[in-house]
């Protein structure tokens, strides 16, 4: 038989409870807490495209920016591959980049 299992510390446990009592409003709350960002991101409305290799290219709007990352819409729902290339239209601009996180058509980038 395998070792027992250690019991989760407080805050882990904490979170655990909360999810399973949480209203659906405040389950969302909970979700989507407010993450620290390594550097201050600034909205924007630029059109990009999105490389995710030579064949398959996809227009993209980046909604947010940083020097560490970006928050972009794609025009249809697909999964990226797990490093990118984004290309910013009007600057001409490219950066490759890791895919953090996506939700359906909206993705968060790391530089």
């Amino acid at each position: 038989m395998g070792k027992p299992l250690r019991k989760a510390p407080d805050q882990l446990a904490s979170r655990l409870q909360t999810l399973k009592t949480a209203a659906d409003g405040d389950l969302k709350a909970f979700l989507y807490e407010k993450v620290e960002r390594q550097a201050a991101r600034h909205r924007t409305y630029k059109f990009g495209i999105v490389e995710a290799d030579k064949a398959n290219r996809y227009p993209c709007i980046i909604q947010d920016l940083s020097t560490t990352g970006a928050k972009i819409a794609l025009e249809g729902a697909f999964r990226l591959p797990p490093r990118i290339i984004l290309k910013i239209n009007q600057t001409g601009a490219s950066q490759e980049c890791r895919v953090a996180w996506q939700d359906e058509n909206i993705a968060g980038l790391e530089f």
